[in-house]
């Protein structure tokens, strides 16, 4: 629960607008996006996942500890790195 109460903090910043829904490849005109990203991951996501947890159960979660959430939300700026190739503050190429 306090995984979700960061979750939700980051994405109230104005700052995480562009992590908040899963990448469109189409309405961003990026067609290679999943050919440089394999395991695409948004907070919008993390947090719905983490929302689920007391309907789904919390072990049937896809993060088993806080560790997860981190690496989770550790890979939504790492693939925003990867695609655009760590330049610059821009977050399309």
């Amino acid at each position: 629960r306090a995984a979700l109460k960061v979750v939700k903090a980051l994405l109230r910043m104005p700052e995480s607008e562009p992590f908040r829904k899963p990448v469109d490849p189409v309405a961003l005109e990026i067609p290679d996006y999943f050919e440089v990203i394999s395991k695409p991951m948004d907070l919008g996501t993390i947090k719905d996942n983490l929302e689920a947890g007391p309907l789904i159960g919390w072990h049937n979660l896809p993060y088993a500890s806080a560790e997860g959430v981190k690496q989770a939300i550790q890979l939504v700026f790492d693939n925003c790195r990867a695609f655009n190739n760590a330049e610059g503050d821009t977050w399309i190429r």
